[in-house]
C-alpha cells in the first residue's frame, strides 16, 4: 500500500526540521518537547511556518555592535532563546519580538526584552525582531534576549504567533 501525500510529507519534513510536531491543545499531563523540537504553527492568516527552539542560554551574553558586553540590571540575568523560523505555506511576517516569552517556575510570564545589542550569543536579533519569509522553504536563525530574575528558574519557553493574537503557540521546556 503506498502511503498518502501527506504522510510523504510529513515524512519529509521529519527530515528536514527534526523532531517535529503541530500546534494543539496538551493535556495537563503532556511534557512540552525540549530544544531541538520543531512546531508548524499558523499565523492569524492561515500562513505556516515550523518554529524550532534551537537553545536556551541561562545566563545569555548580549553585545553591542562593538563588541562591548551589555550587562544585566543588579539581581538580573539575560536568558536569551534562539530558534529557526522556516516557512511552509504562504508569507510569513512575525515580530519575533512580540511572539517570545518565558514561564518562570514562579509561573510569572517573562517578555521579551528590547536591548537594541546586535549579537545574543553569538546569534543576531533576526532583523530587529521582524521575520519576513516570501517562499516556501526560506528561512531565518535567531534569537531573542529576555530580563529574568537572578534565581529564577524557567518552566517554558513560547512561541506565540501573531504575537498571540489568533495564531498558534507551540511550548518547549528549557
Amino acid at each position: 500500500m503506498r502511503p498518502s501525500r501527506n504522510v510523504a510529507t510529513a515524512a519529509v519534513a521529519a527530515a528536514a526540521f527534526g523532531a517535529v510536531g503541530t500546534a494543539g491543545p496538551a493535556s495537563a499531563a503532556a511534557r512540552p518537547p525540549g530544544p531541538g523540537h520543531a512546531f508548524l504553527l499558523k499565523d492569524q492568516n492561515g500562513h505556516s511556518a515550523y518554529v524550532n527552539l534551537t537553545h536556551v542560554f541561562s545566563p545569555g551574553t548580549l553585545r553591542d555592535s562593538s563588541g562591548a558586553k551589555d550587562n544585566p540590571p543588579r539581581g538580573k540575568r539575560w536568558v536569551v532563546t534562539a530558534f529557526k523560523v522556516t516557512d511552509w505555506h504562504g508569507k510569513i511576517a512575525e515580530d519575533a519580538d512580540g511572539d517570545v516569552s518565558v514561564i518562570g517556575t514562579n509561573h510569572q510570564v517573562y517578555e521579551t526584552y528590547i536591548t537594541g545589542d546586535s549579537s545574543y550569543n553569538g546569534y543576531t536579533d533576526f532583523n530587529y525582531g521582524e521575520i519576513t519569509l516570501n517562499r516556501h522553504g526560506a528561512y531565518l536563525i535567531g534569537a531573542v534576549s529576555i530580563l529574568m530574575p537572578k534565581n529564577e528558574g524557567i518552566r517554558s519557553v513560547t512561541w506565540a504567533m501573531s504575537d498571540g493574537f489568533g495564531g498558534q503557540r507551540g511550548t518547549w521546556r528549557p
